[in-house]
């Protein structure tokens, strides 16, 4: 039972790194859209 468990944690934990790792390009995206549609 703990292997299934532990698999599990290491897809949360990397799924987590994805998120940190693809936010930073989202967020600068939108910023970029809203400062081009702004000026």
């Amino acid at each position: 039972m703990t292997k299934p468990h532990f698999g599990h944690r290491i897809n949360t934990v990397s799924l987590y790194n994805n998120f940190f790792n693809v936010m930073p390009v989202v967020c600068s995206t939108i910023f970029s859209q809203v400062f081009y549609f702004d000026f």
